[in-house]
């Protein structure tokens, strides 16, 4: 989201494409995006690696963005590179999280559980 809605502010149509073993939230965003949207501005791509590189180094694309692992940001980069587009890419996120002398202990560490586990820590900004 925090790539896709400048994007979509700015005018630009957009190609989400998930990880092809978690599509749901990217589907219905689509889902979501065509009857609020002009036709067309959000699309959805399911598919393995090669649908992303395909994505990625294809001359009518702009700009990619990216987050995941390293090894495929590596790759994802290699591919856009080619047309000499935009990349931004999130990989790899390890996130600390520091407690000083904190004057709840408790509250502080609920806090902590909450960023390290909501959502089942499928967040690239989970605590880690």
């Amino acid at each position: 989201m925090r790539k896709a809605i400048p994007a979509l502010v700015y005018g630009n149509a957009i190609i989400l494409k998930p990880a092809c073993l978690t599509p749901g939230a990217v589907v219905l965003m689509a889902e979501v995006a065509a009857d609020t949207l002009p036709e067309n501005m959000v699309q959805a791509v399911i598919g393995r690696g090669a649908l992303g590189q395909a994505l990625a180094e294809h001359s009518g694309v702009d700009a990619v963005g990216f987050t995941g692992s390293v090894a495929v940001g590596k790759r994802v980069a290699i591919a856009a590179a080619g047309h000499l587009v935009e990349v931004s890419l999130e990989l790899g996120a390890k996130n600390p999280a520091v407690l000083n002398d904190a004057s709840d202990l408790d509250r502080a560490l609920d806090q902590i559980l909450l960023a390290t586990f909501a959502a089942c820590g499928q967040r690239c900004t989970a605590v880690s």
